[in-house]
């Protein structure tokens, strides 16, 4: 009676935020899940769910109809009964009313999500075509996503023109199906978000039928959220930040495919984007050889040494009470070094290299690691230049990444020289 009470309790409709990868829907899934009334946990991949409990239920109960409208119907009313069952679980478990989902591949499932919610309502994230290429090359720098390996396997010879292949598929997507259900779907382009969120967010959430107060936008980062797959960046900042718009100009020209950036700038138009191209005019470019390639970290930087790493911890003892795990760092480059953080005991422990098994490993080129160090970088810089990598528990990377590279932001550094100087 319980189960069955909890399943037919939420009955609004559900929201699905729509994007191709690299577009900012954890930072957009984290505001949506921030407000009182709506939960939106990290991607649960439903629409991949949806068809797969689809083509089950229509294999085997849809078999015991006749027709195949009446297989179709039991197919979409069963998946609907268990997908809606398990949401509305989660949403009266966080105490809420609305469920917001945002796998980046349930664009490639939008019939069948369509067949199960037919009520649903979509909000279309964009960001312009370079900056997602950029932020693709970037972050996959050991292997890509599953959603972009494909793109990969058919342009081996190109990443640049991969990802703009992936960015044109789920974009041309994502488009045809906002104009077909233009009622039920909202627009969101990442750069006005990042730039001026209460610009957008207030009639963001009066499509989703929500109440916005201003006080939403100052919770964002301190309201907890459940993690999962997607980008950290969100878990390692503070504030909504526009640092990374525009970066895409550092894609050298000479990677990207006349026919493709033709076909970029026409979605552009539609979307609201002026021409790729355009936007190397106001920013400087790099080389075609560094541009999408990181430092490995053996420039002219000082050696990263385990006093360095022990005193940064030792500052942070009263940070520490709480940590509890195995956390191997590595520094790659001459200049750095690997290390085991062990905090699993009553007395932590650093030792040089790695043996043994750890809950999590953090990894950053110790070309970043002395510019954190320095103050002339923060670990979100860093984090958005590809220079940060983990793996393992995420959660506890997260702390152990905050503690290590965290507290060392440029502003302060600046503030503490302005004082010496004044000094």
């Amino acid at each position: 009676m319980e189960s069955s009470m909890m399943t037919t309790a939420v009955t609004v409709p559900p929201i699905f935020i729509l994007s191709s990868p690299r577009s900012g829907s954890t930072l957009l899934r984290c505001i949506v899940d921030t407000h009182p009334d709506i939960c939106s946990p990290p991607q649960l991949d439903l629409g991949a769910l949806c068809e797969r409990l689809f083509r089950s239920v229509y294999y085997s109960l849809g078999q015991l109809t006749g027709s195949e409208c009446e297989k179709e119907r039991v197919a979409i009313e069963e998946t609907r009964l268990v997908v809606s069952g398990l949401m509305a679980r989660y949403t009266l478990g966080k105490g809420k009313k609305q469920w917001c989902e945002k796998t980046t591949e349930n664009t490639s499932y939008l019939p069948i999500i369509e067949k199960i919610f037919p009520d649903a309502r979509y909000v279309c994230l964009y960001r312009n075509c370079l900056d997602v290429v950029h932020s693709c090359i970037r972050f996959n720098p050991l292997g890509y996503m599953p959603e972009l390996a494909p793109f990969v396997g058919r342009r081996p010879d190109n990443f640049v023109a991969a990802m703009m292949e992936g960015w044109l598929e789920t974009n041309r997507k994502q488009l045809d199906f906002e104009t077909e259900n233009h009622t039920r779907c909202f627009r969101v382009r990442y750069e006005t978000l990042v730039a001026d969120p209460k610009a957008v967010l207030p009639y963001l959430f009066e499509f989703l039928g929500a109440d916005w107060n201003d006080a939403l936008l100052e919770a964002i980062f301190t309201t907890p959220h459940d993690r999962g797959e997607g980008d950290i960046k969100v878990w390692l900042s503070k504030a909504i930040s526009k640092d990374s718009v525009g970066k895409g100009s550092a894609i050298p020209k000479s990677r990207l495919p006349k026919d493709l950036v033709q076909k970029a700038d026409q979605l552009h138009e539609k979307i609201g984007y002026p021409p790729v191209m355009s936007y190397y005019a106001s920013s400087k470019t790099l080389s075609d050889t560094s541009a999408v390639n990181s430092d490995n970290g053996t420039g002219n930087k000082r050696q990263i040494a385990t006093e360095e790493i022990s005193g940064i911890l030792t500052r942070k003892k009263d940070e520490l009470e709480s940590l509890r795990g195995v956390c191997n760092l590595i520094v790659q480059g001459a200049n750095g070094g690997e290390w085991r953080l062990d905090f699993s005991g009553a007395s932590p422990t650093i030792e040089s290299g790695c043996a043994g098994n750890a809950n999590c490993t953090l990894t950053i080129s110790g070309s970043s690691m002395a510019d954190i160090l320095d103050g002339k970088m923060t670990v979100i810089d860093a984090y958005e230049q590809g220079e940060v990598a983990s793996s393992g528990d995420l959660s506890l990377t997260i702390q152990f990444g905050t503690l290590l590279l965290g507290g060392h932001e440029k502003n302060d550094r600046r503030k503490l020289k302005r004082t010496e100087d004044a000094d």
